[in-house]
């Protein structure tokens, strides 16, 4: 079980456990045989942290239920209550953002609290500094919300106004019970106030009287107030707050901290967020020790750097901090700046490093879908000033600046070993946004190649356990990003050519859970929707959704819709009419049918003779019907008369 905690395999450690636990049944335990031991505290705490450390927070906390519901008294359990190591293995699922809701990541977490407090002070399950900085890491702007607005308030935390004061409150209770308060304590309870830097100010002078050091603290926790410090700074640097900054590194200085490589990199982001490119230059000479621009820095914001900095640290020329300034001066399409930082960086033998290329590539992203915005913003003032020069009332935009910033990305993904799903979703949308649609297309194909290669590699879709993939969980998202931008202008080949592609995704993916090439004796026909709207092809009045949308199957299992959806067969259908196809806007309205008739008011809970929970209310009917007609009543006469036909048909 130890082996399969360090190695992350969580199937592994799940299996072992369940297998243990079926031992005292089998036919060999009765006979006396070898078999496997029980499960005890030792081997389900593993199991716990094993699931928390891959991402599988539900199985996590399942198990801890399973284990507190086992009865000792039992012949098949040897396990006693839950101690204060299987409690914190529980709670670091919870600190994982994507394991479940944010509401119910913080109530749980808060609950298994209120637990560990109310088990007495006989040591088993006392809370411990590992259990309140757990705690404190899940706390976030999402979370609180999420748990503010949820009815689960079982728990004496949870009715606070905001962040700060369920802060407050662990904190005070920690004093209470006499918990030690380390660094990381406070660290992680000046990240959960958010963008709060009066409380982060607040917490940091608190941290310099209250603070307990623990011998076991290692790495840069061990490096003392400065770890407290930089998470100020690192609130700071959120919204922009310059004096802030000055005052957290005022309050250092009066107890002789020293400013270190992080601290710096968090005042260059506040500068960037205040959008002071040329603060961020003079800050980069000052680390190599001039005078002239540490006068600067005092000038302007009455930061003394040099004064707060040990000298034998300077000249301070880190690949970090520069990486950090040039994603700062991005930000403000200061090209001009980043350059000549980037020219200084190879000067000094410095190259990016994978992170910081990351950064770069994702501003690149940004700047070409803004500028493509200004591009379209121009298109749409051409339209009314040169009407003659509209074709089906568009005019398409020159794409200058949003193709040259796309193209800079699409170069230096190049340099990306093993990019993220997260990286690569921007980069599409920025070619799409730029109308590089080959482009784009070719990155979708290569994140769907992953998405299936990732289901190759985990369970068995034939179980009703949910799938987790970062390509799958992202996809979704980028399909619809991916469309939206054909709509806008108008492109209905992309579009089409991505519908493509998502039904093949979705087939693949059919054909996987069903672990067989045919259904019923009969091989399935992949026909593309190029092919059909595009081509000559007739358009049957009720199109087999199994073909092109089949997106109820699989969303029980994935817990998300693969393929195609009715706000994308709606954004196909806007693509057509701004195009002029409308040969293609009437053979896409038998798609789009089974969605709209999903609104009928028949299928509201109002209507049912039997009241039934999981159907949807009439109010909910109507905003879906709305979602999918608003852009509908814009289409040329043409469409929107059949549109009204298909609607009114079955009604």
């Amino acid at each position: 079980m130890s082996t399969f905690d360090k190695g992350r395999n969580w199937r592994a450690s799940v299996t072992l456990l369940e297998a243990m636990a079926a031992s005292n049944n089998t036919a060999s335990s009765k006979n006396n045989t070898w078999s496997l031991p029980l499960p005890n505290m030792f081997t389900y705490s593993l199991a716990i942290s094993t699931c928390a450390r891959c991402n599988q927070g539900d199985l996590a906390m399942s198990l801890l239920d399973k284990m507190s519901e086992c009865d000792v008294g039992s012949d098949g359990c040897v396990v006693s209550e839950p101690n204060t190591w299987v409690y914190n293995a529980a709670l670091l699922s919870c600190s994982e953002s994507s394991v479940s809701p944010d509401s119910k990541r913080l109530a749980t977490a808060l609950g298994i609290l209120g637990s560990m407090e109310a088990s007495g002070n006989d040591g088993v399950a006392e809370p411990d500094s590992v259990t309140y900085n757990t705690v404190l890491s899940v706390i976030d702007s999402s979370s609180f919300q999420a748990l503010k607005e949820s009815s689960d308030k079982g728990t004496r935390y949870a009715p606070q106004d905001n962040q700060t004061a369920l802060v407050n409150d662990i904190l005070q209770s920690m004093a209470d019970r006499g918990v030690v308060r380390d660094e990381i304590t406070y660290r992680n309870a000046i990240a959960a106030c958010g963008s709060d830097s009066e409380a982060a100010l607040a917490l940091l002078g608190r941290s310099f009287e209250d603070v307990g050091h623990s011998a076991s603290l290692d790495g840069r926790a061990a490096s003392g107030p400065i770890f407290v410090g930089n998470s100020a700074l690192s609130v700071a640097s959120k919204t922009g707050d310059i004096y802030a900054s000055y005052n957290i590194i005022t309050a250092l200085s009066e107890r002789n901290v020293q400013l270190d490589n992080e601290s710096i990199q968090h005042i260059i982001r506040t500068l960037g967020k205040i959008g002071d490119c040329e603060a961020i230059l003079a800050l980069l000479i000052c680390l190599r020790g001039q005078e002239f621009a540490n006068n600067i820095m005092i000038e302007r914001y009455n930061l003394d750097i040099l004064a707060n900095m040990d000298a034998g640290s300077l000249p301070l020329i880190d690949e970090r901090v520069y990486s950090v300034a040039i994603t700062s001066c991005l930000k403000h399409d200061e090209l001009g700046a980043a350059d000549q930082i980037l020219s200084s960086m190879k000067k000094n033998g410095l190259s990016l490093n994978q992170r910081s290329l990351k950064e770069i590539i994702a501003e690149y992203c940004r700047m070409a879908m803004a500028c493509s915005k200004e591009e379209f913003k121009i298109a749409r003032l051409a339209r009314r000033t040169e009407p003659e020069n509209a074709q089906f009332g568009l005019v398409e935009p020159i794409y200058i600046t949003s193709r040259a910033r796309a193209k800079a990305a699409l170069t230096m993904l190049r340099a990306v070993d093993k990019p993220s799903p997260g990286l690569l979703a921007p980069i599409a949308k920025a070619c799409c946004a730029a109308g590089l649609w080959q482009e784009a297309r070719s990155i979708l194909r290569r994140m769907h190649r992953a998405a299936i290669l990732e289901l190759r590699r985990g369970q068995n879709l034939l179980s009703t356990t949910r799938v987790a993939g970062n390509f799958l969980n992202e996809l979704p998202r980028l399909h619809r990003s991916l469309l939206k931008f054909c709509a806008r202008s108008g492109s209905i080949t992309p579009a089409l050519n991505f519908a493509d592609d998502i039904q093949y995704l979705a087939s693949s993916i059919r054909e996987h859970s069903r672990a067989a090439v045919k259904e019923d004796g009969v091989e399935t026909e992949i026909v593309t929707l190029s092919s059909r709207l595009l081509g000559n092809a007739h358009t049957p009045d009720y199109a087999p959704e199994t073909d092109f949308s089949n997106t109820g199957a699989m969303s029980s299992l994935l817990k998300r819709p693969v393929g195609l959806t009715g706000q994308d067969w709606k954004l196909i259908l806007i693509a057509a009419s701004r195009g002029g196809h409308w040969k293609v806007c009437v053979g896409t309205l038998p798609f789009i049918r089974p969605y709209v008739k999903e609104t009928h008011p028949r299928y509201a809970q109002e209507y049912a003779k039997n009241s039934s929970p999981s159907r949807p209310s009439l109010a909910r009917l109507n905003r879906k019907y709305d979602r999918i007609a608003r852009y509908v009543r814009g289409l040329d006469q043409l469409a929107f008369f059949f549109w009204l036909t298909y609607v009114t048909s079955w009604s």
